[in-house]
């Protein structure tokens, strides 16, 4: 065979990936280089995550019936960390994240100043305003929104990293940020626990990398 084709398709399979992945440097303690997976999803917008250790999935979550139809066009998604990234970090004594973001309809108009209030009241997560007790709440923009985060927090036995509500016009974009549930004994159904700063640039890559459309 000659080498000229087997050239051009080592090319081909090159110029394929160049156009697949946007690389950039996330700083974890798995990998210190990751290609970056930049996803559009119709009415919502777009955001990247890192390909070799996350995953998106649709409506990968536990949501109470009658908060579903909360929830607008094209649905609510996780971004998930692979199994083999999560078992690599829990033997290393670290924490490992998970996202969720969709888009929601409040029951009622709310104006920016008013964000506060939407804390623990939209269907990704629910808690009461004491839960908020003693955690500063910030006013941050998203890709220019207005918003309102909420870091380290307990609601109940559930640590949450990050609750940020973004307002886009009528509606707002609900973003949570868990410490990830583990599955199989003999840690089944409990959330991961150990050092909590080693990945948190993973989610903090993905919510500056949200871009949203109108």
């Amino acid at each position: 065979m000659s080498k000229r084709p087997l050239l051009f398709l080592v090319m081909a399979v090159i110029l394929t990936l160049q156009a697949t992945f946007s690389f950039s440097s996330v700083g974890t303690t798995y990998a210190d280089d990751q290609p970056m997976r930049l996803l559009s999803l119709p009415d919502l917008g777009s955001f990247e995550y890192p390909l070799a250790t996350y995953s998106v999935h649709a409506d990968m979550m536990e949501l109470q019936n009658d908060r579903v139809s909360e929830i607008l066009f094209p649905g609510a998604f996780t971004i998930a960390p692979n199994d083999a990234f999560v078992y690599r970090q829990l033997d290393l004594g670290n924490t490992v994240y998970t996202v969720r973001i969709a888009p929601v309809l409040p029951s009622t108009s709310v104006k920016t100043e008013e964000l506060p209030k939407l804390l623990g009241a939209l269907p990704l997560i629910a808690y009461d305003q004491a839960d908020l007790s003693g955690v500063a709440i910030q006013s941050v923009t998203i890709d220019g929104f207005p918003a309102v985060r909420a870091d380290n927090f307990m609601v109940g036995a559930e640590k949450v990293a990050t609750h940020i509500i973004v307002k886009v016009g009528a509606t707002v974009m609900e973003i949570v940020v868990l410490p990830t549930k583990l599955t199989g004994s003999p840690m089944h159904n409990t959330f991961m626990a150990g050092n909590e700063n080693a990945n948190r640039s993973i989610y903090e890559a993905i919510i500056a990398s949200l871009r949203i459309h109108v």
